[in-house]
């Protein structure tokens, strides 16, 4: 009888006549409902308070729910009766269980939270009554209050913050508030996952799932269903009842069906995305299943094929990655989640600037741009809205084989583009009366200073999310003028160096590419190359130098040389590839200026040499016109069993002072060239004009470190 009075009394201060306003009541009329809905309140408030605890055990938690719908009426007085008795039945179901817990309760309310807000749109008005009144009655039960009734109305609290948020951004245009809504949805996820309500968990995993498969995230929905499949196991035991009530179980009855289902879908998401690593990892874990669990080798065929088919991808395919950008808001038009934080998201693939900045602006409703790197705190209090956007380059974890020179290219720069936590970023200082431009006050690269920032986010790029909070942000470092062209050398090094070897590894590659950069060092007309570094090898720089410094010039004048050798490979590779007319003609015209640029080097900073086979030749001219190179690179190409590495620490004095760091990121061996894998079973073009210019470049000779004419050239 109390059980149906009481739904009764929730169905009349719930009905849509007493929430509703019409045009046609009157205002009296207005005010009687408002009245009548009050009063039921209070008298379903006296009802319940009547009980016995015994009696009231009878409703817990059966009855949560229902209270709770009256409690989410818009209406002050309405929530102040009935919020009281959420307290008083976790208090009876403290005080009369064995175990002094109120775990039924609180599990009932979270769930119907959950449930319920959703439907009734909770206002913040019911969150902060719902803390007052709970924390106010809680402090007249310290025992209850020690022994996690605090903690409960903490953890609720924070819940009704995450629902409302994730409501308040539900209801907008999803097209506008795409990464706004996946980012609330993994906040319930995280929060959920906290607590062990393992079926909400569930739940947002698939909303937040269906929201990255809808705007074509692959690689993020495959993550986010990773995180259901790693909740399973390969038994046939079978699935929980509610995953199938709620059509989440994809078909399947067992554990194991759904597991392997999960893991099958997610390894070709990221197959889709091009993340081949972390589909093979994935696969890979399913080979064992279909060998020993379930003896299927049919499925182990197909699985197998896939896998193959991957390792070929890594190693063939030139991949586009993504570029990362640091975006920071503030202003009090922002949300809290978003005012005063920074975040480093990850662009779609090669989506420049400009085009990120259009996405990001239209997105959030075109906030004000805020055109500088520095931090902005003053803006925070601010009542418009602004956003900071501006590139950092990520920072790769080392693989182990980053420095084996055999390695593909391609495949490094997979470890150099995923999974990335640490970035940074520079900006350009100009000072003026240093003791570098004591050297050459007119000079703009003597005043040129870097000043970098190390940035750190919560999580690994890609995740979950497009995004991933910044959590530290370092103190400046700062790069000298020196310190700024060693390091340029060494990754210009690094850059001619794979593009030269992409170039023998993919036949279908731009030769334009490998000639423009090139080019842009023998000919540095506009930035004026390694001229700007004369300066370094003058008896006034010795004489202001520290030993520190002295062992960066050294280091310098290595690369340099290094550079010519790496350059001279370069160039001979773009011969063995030039077909057409016009390739022809800059192949020419990049032998003459390589040659001039040699000639300028081994006057200004030291004799280099040459690390091609005997009778090699950058020019097209010295080919022969039989196909003789194509049967001797083929020899060649058979014995090589490991590629030669150029751009080495040359003269003891140099490999003594090399792995002097230039900052942190210094702390990474020196990229230097890597050296090139030749393989036979590269597909070469048939066309018999092109015969005599389609080999393989043959593998280089060892220079020898202690090479007598590799000296430290100074300028008198």
């Amino acid at each position: 009888m109390w059980k149906e009075y009481m739904a009764t009394v929730v169905l009349f201060v719930t009905q849509e006549g007493l929430n509703s306003k019409h045009k046609w009541m009157k205002s009296e009329d207005e005010d009687v409902r408002i009245q009548l809905r009050k009063a039921a309140a209070k008298d379903l408030r006296s009802m319940w308070f009547r009980l016995s605890p015994s009696q009231k055990l009878i409703y817990i938690p059966s009855m949560i729910g229902s209270f709770l719908k009256v409690s989410l009426v818009d209406d002050d007085e309405t929530r102040e009766a009935t919020i009281p008795i959420f307290f008083d039945m976790m208090q009876t179901e403290y005080n009369t269980s064995s175990s002094r817990s109120f775990n039924e309760f609180a599990s009932e309310l979270i769930s119907q939270l959950d449930t319920l807000v959703d439907q009734h749109s909770a206002t913040k008005g019911f969150k902060e009554h719902f803390r007052h009144l709970s924390i106010t009655l809680c402090q007249s039960d310290k025992d209850l209050m020690e022994n996690g009734g605090k903690e409960l109305i903490e953890r609720i609290d924070r819940l009704l913050t995450a629902l409302i948020e994730y409501h308040e951004v539900s209801s907008k245009s999803t097209v506008e508030c795409a990464d706004c809504l996946m980012s609330r949805t993994l906040q319930l996820m995280k929060y959920y996952d906290q607590y062990n309500h393992e079926e909400l968990y569930v739940k947002y995993i698939y909303k937040l799932y269906d929201l990255h498969t809808s705007y074509g995230n692959e690689i993020e929905a495959a993550k986010t269903l990773l995180r259901h499949a790693t909740m399973l196991n390969f038994e046939d035991t079978p699935l929980p009842s509610w995953l199938t009530a709620r059509l989440l179980n994809r078909h399947c009855s067992t554990q194991r069906q759904l597991k392997e289902n999960l893991m099958q879908e997610a390894g070709n998401l990221f197959s889709k995305g091009e993340d081949w690593e972390d589909a093979l990892i994935v696969f890979n874990q399913l080979v064992p299943v279909y060998q020993t669990i379930l003896v299927d080798y049919c499925k182990l065929s197909e699985l197998l094929q896939k896998i193959s088919k991957l390792y070929t991808s890594i190693d063939r395919t030139e991949r586009a990655f993504f570029y990362y950008y640091l975006v920071a808001f503030y202003g009090q038009g922002f949300p809290s989640y978003l005012n005063g934080h920074k975040f480093v998201f990850h662009s779609d693939k090669l989506e420049m600037h400009g085009d990120f900045m259009q996405r990001i602006m239209k997105m959030y409703d075109n906030p004000n741009k805020v055109m500088t790197t520095d931090a902005c705190p003053h803006l925070v209090d601010s009542p418009g809205r602004h956003i900071q956007v501006f590139n950092i380059e990520p920072i790769g974890m080392a693989c182990n084989f980053e420095k084996n020179p055999t390695v593909n290219p391609a495949i490094k720069k997979y470890h150099r583009n995923y999974n990335i936590q640490t970035f940074e970023y520079s900006k350009i200082g100009d000072r003026k009366e240093t003791k570098w431009t004591s050297l050459d006050s007119k000079s703009e690269f003597m005043r040129t200073w870097l000043v970098r920032r190390r940035i750190k986010t919560e999580c690994s790029l890609p995740t979950d999310l497009r995004f991933s909070e910044v959590v530290n942000v370092s103190k400046p470092i700062y790069l000298s003028p020196l310190q700024n062209a060693v390091e340029q050398m060494r990754k210009k090094n690094k850059e001619l160096n794979e593009l030269a070897i992409n170039v023998v590894y993919n036949p279908t590659f731009d030769l334009k590419l490998l000639s423009r950069d090139i080019l842009g060092v023998v000919n540095a007309a506009v930035m004026g190359g390694v001229k700007n570094y004369q300066v370094f090898f003058t008896q006034e720089c010795r004489a202001i130098c520290d030993r520190e410094e002295i062992a960066f010039i050294c280091e310098l004048n290595s690369l340099i040389i290094d550079q010519v050798e790496i350059l001279e490979y370069c160039c001979y590779v773009h011969a063995s590839r030039c077909v057409d007319v016009n390739e022809k003609k800059i192949n020419e015209a990049l032998a003459d200026a390589f040659d001039r640029h040699r000639k300028y080097v081994d006057d200004c900073f030291g004799k280099t040499s040459s690390r091609l086979p005997p009778n090699a030749s950058i020019r097209l001219s010295s080919f022969p016109e039989d196909g003789s190179i194509s049967d001797i690179s083929g020899k060649a190409t058979m014995k090589s069993t490991r590629a030669l590495a150029i751009g080495r620490v040359s003269s003891s004095s140099q490999s003594k002072f090399a792995s002097t760091p230039l900052s942190p990121s210094t702390l990474v061996p020196s990229p230097g060239f890597e050296g090139v894998r030749f393989r036979p079973h590269l597909p070469l073009r048939s066309s018999t004009s092109a015969l005599h210019h389609n080999f393989m470049a043959p593998p280089l000779p060892p220079r020898d470190d202690q090479d007598p004419s590799r000296t430290l050239k100074r300028k008198p």
